[in-house]
């Protein structure tokens, strides 16, 4: 039995002989189910959030990455979805059905 730890910086005990768990596999964009919506914060600030996405980490932080650059804005990829600050609702789907998204 031994320790390691993981790249979310907590410690994961290991078993010999035990199955790990399997990382969750992204979806091919065509059967990827995104909803692009707006949502309003405190302070009157709006944020375009992407909802749906069964992808990676790395591919979701990819994913953003290329968002952002293509918006040319800032946002975050969370476990929930992508949040770009600002209103790009239609930039975004755009983007998005160019890479073979059927995004709503």
């Amino acid at each position: 039995m031994g320790k390691k730890l993981t790249k979310g910086r907590r410690w994961e005990v290991i078993r010999p002989g035990e199955p790990r768990a399997e990382e969750p596999k992204s979806l091919p964009p065509a059967e990827q189910r995104v909803k692009v919506r707006l949502e309003k914060r405190k302070g009157g600030r709006v944020m375009t959030v992407l909802d749906g996405l069964v992808l990676t980490p790395e591919d979701r932080r990819f994913l953003a990455r290329e968002l952002k650059d293509h918006c040319g804005t800032g946002g975050s990829a969370g476990k929930a979805g992508i949040e770009l600050q600002g209103e790009h609702r239609d930039a975004v789907a755009a983007f998005l059905r160019d890479r073979g998204y059927p995004a709503r």
